[in-house]
């Protein structure tokens, strides 16, 4: 198995509005997760084109769980009021 040519899904490049989805906000809403930190940095592709790790994506979701789970709220929610 050749690792530097083989792609999983964790490794798969998604766009804002992809990421946004998956959080399940909308695209101005998961912009201001980025901002305050909750949700993945972009990675430049180019002078105005970004791309988020799925794989980071996920594990922001997956922090959100854990800390909503534990604050009793909504993930979002929870993450925005913080």
């Amino acid at each position: 198995m050749n690792t530097a040519t083989d792609t999983t899904a964790t490794d798969k490049l998604i766009t804002a509005s992809e990421a946004a989805v998956l959080f399940g906000v909308s695209l101005s809403t998961y912009w201001k997760l980025i901002n305050r930190g909750i949700a993945p940095p972009r990675i430049k592709m180019g002078s105005y084109a970004v791309r988020f790790s799925l794989a980071d994506v996920c594990a922001a979701i997956e922090r959100l769980k854990t800390t909503a789970a534990a604050a009793g709220s909504g993930p979002i929610l929870a993450a925005l009021a913080a």
